[in-house]
């Protein structure tokens, strides 16, 4: 998998970890809660293992922003 692909998986599964979790949190369901907190938990896992510079290696870091550049190693990254 490439940083594009976890970048995307990190995305959807916080929106996703987080849409589950608000409605458990206001209703009591404690399922519902287990679910959203499952995603958020396996997405950012993803993101620690996959969200990574092509070229160093290194991890890109997580933020709602996607990088021009590697911050450690300065590499152009292409999110086209």
């Amino acid at each position: 998998m490439n940083y594009k692909v976890s970048f995307a998986l990190l995305t959807l599964g916080d929106t996703l970890g987080v849409l589950l979790c608000v409605p458990g949190l206001l209703k009591d369901l404690l399922w519902l809660l287990i679910a959203g907190a499952a995603v958020l938990v396996l997405s950012t896992l993803q993101a620690l293992i996959f969200l990574r510079c092509p070229r160093c290696h290194r991890f890109l870091g997580m933020r709602w922003t996607k990088p021009e550049r590697c911050p450690k190693c300065s590499e152009p990254l292409n999110w086209k």
